[in-house]
């Protein structure tokens, strides 16, 4: 890396981990002239590259300043990165898949990159490496405890085109593709009324409420249910064998103090799957269990699940990042939200024995 690069670079940098933010003035020439002991010829030659690619401006009477950009960065889609923890291989591996396909069909090429540390919104040195590689394109899935944004805006500052799933939270800086969490709440509520009727208490089990993903759901459901519901928070368990035997006891204390307890709604697949073979255990063929995430691993026991809209959110995230990078004046970026399909596993509706 020549000097040039050296200083077009450690710009990025100071952009990306928010030591020259947005809107603010950057040293004068002649003070990168001294810290990089580069020639002006140098220094200008950095500069005019990041002006050229719109993450600088010079402004008669204010300097050179990081711009704030609205739009898209337009480019070749050549190239397009999934950071995602694979916490659930299927989910991933289903999404992944639909994604494939339709990268393939753009004539570019999607990569993977797992952040297993749970650093996705705020490891400003990943982003910057891809930059170095000449990626423009990512889409992030931030399974992360934590709703702190201000990356994905220093991102969009030095021409990063992004989209986020599964993470109803808009920004300004990336275009949001995730579940429609009311849309769900409510196609359960109705299957579970159609088979034991109104009037009846119901339980929503989740872990990780912190996530904006579950906590949308939660929300969905308090405000459905209203006093009819309550909510039951679990820990993540070790294994799945400690984890069915939680719900089990959950459930089984739960059972025995509300006797109106006939719904329980279960915001992760996991959970949903252990509370179904809970209420088998339980012999309680009078409750319903529906789960807002749908497992293979599911048929077989009887409960409703919401299969999750890979398909329209993959290619709802392909045509974000076309958009970014083709018509990058015009984008703006906006939150899309889709229905899940209800599936009853081990029913039809309206036709439970009871």
């Amino acid at each position: 890396m020549n000097l040039y690069q050296s200083i077009y670079r450690e710009l990025l940098r100071q952009i990306l981990d928010g030591r020259l933010p947005v809107g603010q003035e950057i040293p004068t020439e002649a003070a990168l002239m001294q810290l990089f002991d580069a020639s002006r010829v140098t220094v200008r030659k950095a500069l005019d590259a990041l002006k050229r690619e719109g993450v600088l401006s010079s402004t008669a009477g204010r300097g050179t300043v990081v711009m704030e950009r609205a739009g898209g960065f337009g480019c070749d889609l050549d190239m397009v990165v999934m950071v995602a923890p694979v916490t659930d291989p299927f989910y991933y591996a289903s999404m992944v898949e639909k994604m494939d396909d339709l990268v393939a069909e753009q004539s570019a090429v999607l990569l993977s990159k797992y952040d297993t540390k749970g650093h996705l919104l705020e490891d400003s040195d990943l982003y910057l490496n891809l930059l170095d590689r000449g990626v423009r394109h990512v889409v992030l899935w931030p399974h992360v405890h934590q709703q702190d944004w201000s990356l994905l805006n220093r991102m969009r500052a030095v021409g990063m085109n992004m989209v986020v799933l599964d993470q109803p939270h808009p920004t300004a800086a990336a275009d949001v593709v995730a579940l429609d969490a009311v849309q769900g709440m409510d196609a359960f509520v109705k299957a579970i009324e159609a088979e034991i009727g109104v009037g009846h208490s119901y339980l929503m089990l989740g872990h990780d409420t912190a996530l904006p993903s579950a906590h949308a759901r939660q929300d969905a459901f308090e405000q459905r249910l209203g006093g009819l519901g309550s909510v039951q928070e679990l820990p993540r368990y070790a294994d799945d064998a400690e984890r069915d035997a939680a719900v089990l006891a959950t459930l089984r204390q739960q059972l025995k103090d509300d006797s109106k307890l006939r719904g329980i709604v279960c915001s992760h697949g996991g959970l949903g799957l252990a509370t179904a073979r809970a209420v088998e255990q339980l012999g309680r063929t009078d409750v319903v269990v529906a789960s807002y995430d749908y497992l293979p691993s599911m048929e077989g026991h009887t409960l409703w699940a919401l299969r999750q809209p890979f398909e329209a959110m993959a290619q709802a995230a392909m045509e974000s990042l076309r958009a970014q990078s083709t018509e990058p004046y015009q984008w703006r970026a906006r939150m899309q939200l889709f229905p899940g399909e209800l599936v009853g596993l081990g029913r039809k509706l309206g036709k439970r024995k009871r």
